[in-house]
């Protein structure tokens, strides 16, 4: 399922969210320290971004 707007997986990104228990689970411990949160959601941009690039522009970032 694609969101129109943003050209979004929605079942991709709620997987992704589902995996990383630090941002959705409030028993963890570790849900309370910020700067995990902060990467595990750094982690899901990165990859939408990075999916969403060409080739090229992909190359450009692997160099």
């Amino acid at each position: 399922m694609r969101c129109e707007n943003e050209n979004l997986d929605i079942e991709a990104f709620i997987s992704m969210v589902e995996e990383r228990p630090v941002i959705w689970d409030k028993t963890r411990e570790d849900f309370k320290d910020r700067n995990k949160t902060k990467a595990a959601w750094q982690e899901i941009i990165d990859t939408f971004i990075y999916e969403n690039l060409n080739e090229a522009e992909k190359a450009e970032i692997g160099m």
